[in-house]
């Protein structure tokens, strides 16, 4: 496995490639979360105008964490409350 653009020498050519060329992507066979997809999608997005800030990109992730850890919770909670 090769880091992107090992095969070109020239650094500005490579810097070209970065700024003007497409945003990197995933392989294809790797499976990702959809979510994960759309996060990925938004923070590859390479015109200034509708790139997300940082807190958007915070606020987005760790909101399904929140939503996790809180359903978890509350099973835990049920469990203990009336099955147990």
């Amino acid at each position: 496995m090769s880091p992107p653009f090992a095969e070109i020498k020239s650094v500005f050519q490579v810097m070209m490639l970065i700024v003007n060329g497409d945003p990197p992507s995933v392989e294809p066979h790797v499976q990702l979360s959809n979510s994960f997809e759309t996060f990925l999608a938004a923070a590859l997005i390479k015109v200034c105008l509708y790139v997300p800030t940082y807190i958007y990109l915070y606020i987005y992730i760790y909101t399904y964490i929140y939503i996790y850890i809180y359903i978890y919770i509350y099973i835990y909670i049920y469990i203990y409350i009336y099955i147990l």
